[in-house]
């Protein structure tokens, strides 16, 4: 009878140390997929800010200098337009980050 006592004992102690492993590695996989997520974002946000330094490094060079349309460039750089009023306008390019400009 003891035996059985101790026996059954023995075997919830397995099952809960069981249990308590199981849980432990679902945390631990949980957190290294929110890691993975972090350093995706973080990747991304690096990604577009050396792009939009490229743009603004661009545009400072163009400064002063009357430059030629070119379509496919520009439709690659800015995401849109919105015009403020009736001198300003708000260029946004890709990535988010925008720019006032005074319309001339």
């Amino acid at each position: 009878m003891r035996l059985n006592e101790l026996n059954g004992a023995l075997i919830e102690m397995v099952t809960a140390d069981a249990n308590a492993d199981t849980s432990m590695l679902e945390e631990d996989l949980a957190a290294q997929a929110r890691l993975a997520e972090i350093d995706d974002d973080q990747r991304k946000k690096e990604q577009a800010g050396e792009f939009l330094q490229d743009i603004f490094a661009m545009a400072e060079r163009c400064k002063n200098r009357l430059i030629e349309w070119d379509e496919k460039t520009i439709r690659q750089m800015v995401e849109c337009v919105k015009v403020i009023d009736s001198e300003k306008l708000l260029v946004i390019f890709r990535g988010g980050m925008g720019k006032e400009a005074r319309m001339i």
